[in-house]
């Protein structure tokens, strides 16, 4: 985990002195994005989310380009039930999730003017103001009642501060005057589990990408 954080850490350093040396402007490339939570149980649906980013594409003008970026996204999961304990569960949650992310991708371009690329790498993921909303119910202790009706509820979810994983995707990269307009659909695998008392709840979605790239 430390290595991973030494490693972005310092790719995105160079970034920044290359930029300097090289360019005026640091950040070239520009995004916003549509993302799609991707769960494993089957207690769970799918949920959209949303996104933005800024990158530094260094070795432009080479066939494999590094991209460091800083990016924000949130996602959204919904759970038809949760535990909330021995004597009480959640139902109908929804979880939204947002986090501050560096990611360090390596883009491989086919083609000339009109790009086509595959691109992969890693991420570093801090959660911040992290929601959770649903109806909450409790059973009496020792009566083999049936829970409650339940009431509404919205509070905060304490996730894991920390999350890493890899990204992998495709995309087309398409010139239009003085820019290019980029389209990526990618997937984005977190590791670490950022909740896990008895349910567990990872952050792992698809996501569609459109770019402006600056020349």
């Amino acid at each position: 985990m430390k290595r991973l954080y030494l490693l972005t850490i310092v790719l995105l350093t160079s970034s920044l002195l290359y930029s300097q040396n090289k360019s005026p402007v640091f950040f070239d490339e520009f995004s916003i994005s549509l993302n799609k939570s991707n769960l494993d149980n089957s207690i769970s649906e799918e949920s959209f989310g949303f996104g933005f980013g800024v990158y530094k594409n260094i070795f432009s003008e080479k066939m494999i380009n590094l991209v460091p970026g800083f990016e924000f996204n949130r996602s959204v999961q919904y759970f038809e039930s949760m535990s909330s304990g021995h004597y009480g569960n959640y139902t109908d949650v929804t979880i939204c999730i947002n986090t501050l992310s560096f990611p360090v991708n390596a883009r491989i371009n086919f083609g000339h003017k009109f790009k086509f690329f595959l691109e992969g790498g890693v991420f570093l993921d801090f959660t911040l103001g992290n929601k959770r909303k649903g109806t909450s119910h409790f059973y009496q202790p020792g009566t083999g009642e049936p829970p409650e009706e339940g009431y509404p509820f919205e509070d905060k979810l304490d996730l894991e501060g920390i999350n890493y994983g890899m990204s992998l995707g495709v995309g087309v990269s398409i010139p239009i005057s003085k820019i290019y307009l980029i389209i990526k659909p990618d997937y984005k695998f977190g590791v670490r589990a950022l909740y896990s008392y008895q349910d567990s709840v990872f952050n792992r979605y698809f996501r569609l990408s459109v770019a402006i790239k600056l020349n």
